[in-house]
């Protein structure tokens, strides 16, 4: 399975850091890990009392095993990482029927790969996310239309 890792980490040792986590993924046994240094941002609130942090993003394959070694090991570098997201990146094959909000996303994050023709879309759930009228929600979830 394909997997994104985005990283938010401190100004300081940035780079040493993104190597340190390279290496922690290379051996959960993930393949093909291509790493992208997306520079340096301001943050829109402090986080451990920075206002910046250096944003890296790790593209690999990897067995759905490796990830709870990831993440142990993610864990274990808190003083260093301020946020970290990891994402699976699922395929969308062509004449595949989507709600509304599908179609926004492939529209908005969706990209053709040459060789198969299919389109990529990264998806994130969020906790704690709306339902609309007529579906059924879950113990703490609002529902729209109705009072709680």
């Amino acid at each position: 399975m394909r997997y994104d890792l985005m990283v938010a980490v401190g100004i300081k040792d940035a780079d040493s850091l993104a190597g340190k986590l390279e290496k922690f993924i290379k051996d959960a046994a993930a393949q093909e890990v291509k790493v992208e240094k997306l520079g340096k941002k301001t943050l829109a609130y402090p986080i451990a009392k920075q206002l910046e942090a250096e944003y890296f993003l790790f593209n690999f394959e990897a067995p759905a095993e490796a990830i709870s070694a990831i993440t142990q090991n993610l864990r274990l570098e808190r003083e260093t990482i301020l946020r970290y997201l990891l994402t699976k990146v699922t395929k969308v094959t062509k004449g595949t029927r989507g709600t509304k909000g599908t179609k926004e996303l492939i529209e908005s994050e969706g990209e053709k790969t040459k060789e198969t023709g299919k389109v990529v879309v990264k998806t994130v759930v969020k906790a704690g996310t709306k339902v609309t009228k007529g579906t059924k929600g879950t113990k703490g979830t609002k529902v729209k239309g109705k009072k709680s």
